[in-house]
Order: structure tokens, then sequence, then C-alpha cells
């Protein structure tokens, strides 16, 4: 008895179907797979499109919609915004998308460079929480690095120990407002004698690395003045304080109703009044002090930003970047023992020639390439053939693995998780006053700094140009990671966390 197979006769009975079944069989089975074929379509580009949701970017210029296509374009379109006047910033700025990231976390020191009022403290806060043990003792988040704290700390886990400094669990990164460059020649910092001698004691020494931030030079010079120079901001709070103490809204502008000039006389008044002769000189604060020893006059420049542009206070607020890289231009020597560098440059060279301030941050706060403490021979960088070699190899300086900008915060801080190569954290704000110490500076006193300082505006001209770049080569490099299907678990978590952080949301045309 020949057995037959249940799913044969099954086939059989199927090819016995008559003409017009099996063409209406046919017709249903071409639908669904186009159907299906297109929900798969759909799919693919609905992916495509949340991976490249930012590839194209569109951006205005006076006014006109933009859209580079290519790395040339981008870097026209930025070196026109920022309005570069270097005929080498488009070469400059395309550089940036060939510049490695080369962070190790087993090699590298980071020396965070913190000038006050930058919005620093915020970093200080990330580098704490991301290295954790891995700072160094003496580092300070609103204070210079202290080296006494450092041999403290040091002294009291050796206390009852017989290990070296170098099995101690590995330092990795520093903060506070002491510079660090130069670390060679005759201006040679007390950081940079200390860590010379850190790590000559260390098994493998470690290459140190600068991170820095910047600001907006009027904001900076704002900001510096209401809190450092005056405590302007506490007696703003205090003021309006009392204002919602009666129900009033609080006020941070001359329009809205805010005199800071009467702020300051009526504290000067209480101060003679309460203080001097009263209050021993050792409780009294440092502004008590003044006021009571040299007079009201002594701190006129509080009364308002108008006082403090005409006063010689504000010589120590001349070329307040030159701590940032030690120089303005490649041919000046490291150094900081100046006023402006605007009167160097004419004592030196003849001018003020803005496009060399611009062309040496482009490189050296662009880590284009390393410099040397000595005039830096920009000439033959920006000439050589060969883009891939240094040009100097001596005496060489630590180089800007990063820096931030204080107005765009949010992205400068995308661009170092992504520069050490780390999954994206929460960033504090440290600080944050309810009235903008810019808010009693008019026009015509951001007008004035802009005239008076435009080695300073030159710089941060270059850095948002540089950020912008970067901004571009960042998102590329993490949309295109996130498109190879072989990445590893680990590789997907930290780089869908850059895309949850925001920081493939912003284009540098904003």
């Amino acid at each position: 008895m020949q057995i037959i197979h249940p799913a044969w006769k099954q086939q059989q009975q199927r090819r016995r179907l008559p003409a017009p079944k099996l063409f209406a069989s046919l017709l249903v089975f071409l639908s669904v797979l186009l159907y299906v074929s297109t929900l798969s379509a759909i799919f693919r580009h609905g992916s495509q499109v949340a991976t490249d949701k930012f590839s194209v970017q569109h951006w205005q210029l006076n006014g006109q919609d933009h859209n580079p296509t290519d790395d040339e374009s981008v870097a026209r379109f930025v070196a026109q915004k920022w309005n570069l006047t270097t005929p080498h910033s488009i070469d400059l700025l395309l550089r940036q998308f060939t510049r490695s990231y080369d962070y190790d976390a087993s090699t590298d020191f980071l020396v965070f460079h913190h000038i006050a009022k930058t919005g620093g403290t915020s970093i200080s806060d990330i580098l704490e929480s991301v290295f954790g043990e891995a700072v160094m003792p003496g580092s300070a988040r609103s204070n210079s690095f202290s080296e006494k704290e450092f041999h403290a700390a040091i002294l009291e886990r050796t206390k009852n120990q017989t290990d070296t400094i170098g099995s101690f669990p590995e330092y990795k990164v520093s903060y506070g407002h002491t510079r660090l460059r130069p670390i060679h020649g005759p201006n040679k910092t007390n950081l940079a004698l200390f860590f010379e001698n850190y790590n000559a004691l260390l098994v493998k020494p470690k290459r140190l690395r600068s991170l820095a931030m910047i600001r907006e030079p009027t904001d900076l010079r704002a900001s510096a003045h209401a809190m450092a120079m005056c405590a302007l901001n506490g007696k703003v709070n205090t003021f309006n304080y009392w204002r919602e103490k009666r129900n009033q809204t609080r006020v941070c502008t001359k329009e809205e109703g805010l005199d800071v000039q009467k702020l300051v006389e009526d504290y000067h008044d209480k101060v003679l009044r309460t203080k001097c002769n009263k209050t021993a000189t050792e409780k009294l604060d440092r502004f008590e002090k003044k006021i009571c020893t040299k007079g009201p006059a002594s701190m006129a420049y509080c009364l308002s930003p108008s006082h403090l542009l005409s006063s010689p206070a504000y010589d120590g607020m001349r070329s307040v970047y030159k701590s940032l890289m030690c120089r303005y231009f490649a041919q000046q020597p490291f150094m900081t023992n100046y006023i402006s560098i605007e009167k160097f440059m004419r004592r030196s060279i003849g001018k003020f020639d803005v496009t060399r301030v611009e062309e040496y941050a482009l490189v050296d706060l662009g880590g284009l390439d390393l410099v040397s403490y000595a005039g830096y021979d920009m000439e033959r960088f920006l000439t050589r053939s060969n883009r891939g070699n240094t040009a100097n190899q001596t005496s060489l300086e630590p180089d800007f693995l990063w820096f931030g900008i204080t107005e765009r915060m949010t992205e400068s801080t995308c661009l170092l998780f992504h520069a050490l190569n780390i999954k994206p954290i929460a960033v504090p704000r440290a600080r944050v006053v309810n009235c903008s110490p810019t808010s009693w500076w008019t026009q015509k006193h951001r007008d004035e700094i802009k005239r008076r300082e435009p080695g300073d505006y030159a710089v941060w001209r270059a850095a948002n140009a540089i950020l912008d770049v970067r901004i571009e080569s960042m998102q590329r490099d993490i949309r295109e990671k996130l498109r190879n299907e072989r990445l590893s678990v680990e590789d997907r978590e930290r780089l869908d966390a850059f895309q949850e952080a925001g920081c493939l949301e912003f284009g540098y045309g904003q």
C-alpha cells in the first residue's frame, strides 16, 4: 500500500486549481509582497531619518539660506559668519575635519585652566563626576590649584603605608584658576615646575594636555566687574529681595528701575557710618577695609560700567586672554607680563595685526600643531606641504585637547564628552545669577570694549569658528558610527546618549 504524505497531497490539489482561481491567488500574493516591500522601505527610511536627522543643516547668513554640502563650503561659511580676516582661515578650519581625537586615559594628564568667570566651575564639577578619585588633590573648582593641599593629601595617604607615589591610584586630571603654560623657558610657571617634579616620581611620566574655557570678552569683563571686583550681584539681589517683600517684581536694568550707582553709593555711606572707626580692621572684609583706609573714591570704578572704563582699574582687565595661550601671535615669546597685546604688537612689529592673532588662535587653540615656548614658526606651518609633521620639535608645550565657550555650554560639553570618548552626563549649572552682570551695560559700553580689545575679540571669533566646525565633525562621526551594525552594545549606548543629550540637535548656523 502506497503511503501519500498529506503535504504532497495538498500540493497536488493546488496544482489542479482552475486558471481563474490561480490568477486570483497570484494577484493576492503580489499585493502582499508589494505591501511588505513598501513597509520595509518605510522602516528603512525612518531609521535613516532618525540617524541622519541633522545630516543636512540649513544655515542663514546675512538673511539668506545656505546649505553647504562639502567641507570647504562649511569652512568658508563659518569663516564668513565669524568675520575672520586671515586668508588662511578656510584652510585652517578645513584641518579641523581631519584632526584626530587622540586622548588616551592611560598616558595623558588633563590640566583644566579655569579662567575666572568663564563658567569653569561647571566644567570642574563635570571632571569631578567623571574622574572621581582620579582627580588630583589640590584641585579647586573655583580657586587656584593648591600644592600645599596636594602634599597634605599625599602625606595623609602615606602615613601608615610604605607605598611610593608611583603605586598610588592614578591621577588623571587637575583643575583650578592656575595657568600651566609655559612649561619651558625663563617664564616657566610654578604649576609647570610642580608637574615636572611630579612626573619625575612616576614610573611612566604623563603627557600634559590642556583644557580651557573662554567667554565673550564684554560679558567676561562685566561678570568680573560685578562679582570679583565689586560684589554688585549681592547688592542687586538684596535690593530685589526687599522689592519682592513689597510684592514688587524683580528688576535688572535701569529702564526697569534698577539704579546700580545708587546701590553702591548707599553701601559706601553705610560702611563709613557703621564700620570705619567702629570695627577692628581684621574684622572688616576686603571691600570695607579699602573704603575705610582709602575712601569711597578708591572704589569709584564700581559705580557703573562707565566709571570702570574711565578708571585705571580697567588696565587690569586688558587682554584677559593673555593667560589662555600665553601669547596672541606666533612670533611672540610665551609671556603674560604686559598690559595690552595691542600695545605690545605695535611696539614689537609696528602695528596691531588682527590676522596674525586669528591665525595663531586657529592653530594653537585649535590643536592643529604642537607649539614651542619660543617664537613659533607660523609661516612654516601654513606653507609646508606635509601637514602631518610637526613644525617645531623642541620645547613643546601642552596642546589644547579641548576648549569650551561659556555662551555655548551645551555644545561645548558635548564636544568635551566626545573628546574624552565618554558617555554624556548631566551638566551642572553653578552660580546662575538672577540678573546677568551685563544687564546694566549698554550697547555703547559693549562697543567701547570691542574698540579697545580687538585682540581678545579676534581670539573669541576664531574660537567660535573652530567650535562650529568641530560640532559638524562630531555629529558626522557619531552618525557614521551609529550606522555600523557591528557596533558593540556599550558603544551604541554611549553614542545613543549623545543623541539623547541633544548633541545632534544644533547646527553651527544657529
